[in-house]
């Protein structure tokens, strides 16, 4: 039977999990509408210049505010007490949320400037690297707080 306290522990990740999830899909559309862009400013399509800007810095404030309301809100320790087994995954998702603060206002700045413009192409590169970080980082968050909540806690009876 599922105690009290479990209960009260799904009920409020349940609360945090779908927010959390929006964010993640609110994330990945931006990352795809700036990998666009920038695949554009690679090609040579230097008019959207100012949008591809205006759309980093858009992203860099979605990202930080994200990771913010996930540190804020406690879901990740109330996974790591309902399943110890997962504590040191998350601990590490936590500390990756600083190299990511870390590499989204770089990438924030733009590209490096060169003698005939900006760098796009190499600029675009950075950009999917760090999309792919950021989209195994969010599948390791997922995976955790869906094996400390929905598997463990859900399969108990």
């Amino acid at each position: 039977m599922i105690s009290v306290s479990e209960k009260r522990r799904t009920a409020e990740a349940d609360r945090d999990w779908h927010p959390m999830q929006a964010d993640h899909r609110a994330l990945r559309a931006s990352a795809e509408r700036l990998d666009e862009m920038l695949g554009r400013l690679a090609a040579g399509a230097s008019a959207a210049e100012a949008e591809a800007r205006s759309l980093l810095e858009e992203f860099r404030l979605r990202l930080l505010a994200h990771l913010d309301a996930e540190e804020q809100n406690g879901i990740l320790e109330r996974a790591a007490e309902a399943e110890p087994r997962f504590a040191r995954r998350i601990e590490k998702l936590r500390l990756e949320h600083d190299v990511l603060r870390q590499d989204v206002v770089a990438l924030a700045a733009g590209p490096a400037p060169r003698a005939a413009g900006a760098d796009w192409d190499g600029f675009h590169a950075r950009f999917v690297a760090f999309r792919r970080v950021l989209l195994a980082h969010e599948e390791a968050e997922n995976d955790v707080l869906h094996g400390a909540y929905m598997e463990d806690v859900g399969g108990r009876g």
